[in-house]
């Protein structure tokens, strides 16, 4: 089964393109963040909702 995954330096440069976003490097995660850090996913995303 294959992961999509993106490179970092695509990722900072879809962060400088879209309005508002942010970019938030999640250490000790490889190719999946929902499966590598999920906790730390979740915060980022109730921040980000509010």
């Amino acid at each position: 089964m294959s992961r999509p995954t993106t490179s970092y330096a695509n990722a900072e440069d879809l962060a400088q393109r879209l309005p508002n976003a942010r970019l938030e490097p999640i250490e000790d995660s490889y190719a999946f963040v929902p499966e590598d850090q999920p906790e730390q996913l979740t915060e980022l995303i109730r921040e980000f909702a509010g």
